[in-house]
């Protein structure tokens, strides 16, 4: 989260992203899959 903070907070016109915006859907989707994930893993632990 730091990073895309990082990215957000310079909005600059010409950013060097990784990939362009391939790059940046990837960052988009992984980070998107890593939520699931920790979703998931957190629904394992009863409420009890």
């Amino acid at each position: 989260m730091t990073a895309y903070s990082a990215c957000a907070a310079t909005a600059a016109p010409h950013t060097h992203d990784i990939g362009g915006p391939m790059g940046k859907m990837a960052f988009f989707l992984g980070g998107f899959l890593v939520l699931t994930i920790l979703i998931g893993a957190l629904a394992t632990i009863s409420p009890v």
